[in-house]
């Protein structure tokens, strides 16, 4: 079976709107970046970000388990995926800021942590929802 994509007119409503919508979402986006980018040693630092009561907490929320993967979606610099790394099998951090993700970096390796998965991903965000 053949699958057909119609694409609308370039002078079409439809196409303008579109095109708009992508346009708006990629700006979003890139400030996002640019923002987070410029604070990500800001988390790193943080006492509020990395209160080991605050993370033991979170932990205790989690449960985790000895054959879980933690997966943390925006991880600002990690200290969370790094709490949770002694006590699961595997940890994943996926972030849109590069910069995040090489503090994240930072922290698990001084905390011994070789095994994480970091993940920088330039994915537009409206593609995660409908």
């Amino acid at each position: 079976m053949t699958e057909t994509h119609v694409r609308p007119s370039p002078h079409s409503p439809l196409f303008h709107r579109s095109l708009l919508a992508y346009v708006n979402a990629m700006t979003h986006e890139d400030a996002a970046r640019r923002i987070f980018g410029e604070r990500s040693t800001f988390y790193s630092r943080s006492a509020v970000h990395k209160d080991p009561e605050v993370l033991k907490r979170v932990v205790e929320l989690a449960n985790p388990k000895p054959d879980s993967l933690a997966l943390d979606v925006a991880p600002g610099s990690g200290h969370t995926a790094a709490a949770l790394a002694p006590y699961v099998a595997s940890v994943v951090c996926a972030d849109i800021t590069p910069q995040m993700i090489r503090e994240a970096q930072k922290i698990s390796f001084a905390q011994g942590f070789r095994e994480y998965a970091l993940l920088f991903s330039r994915c537009p965000l409206s593609t995660l929802h409908g």
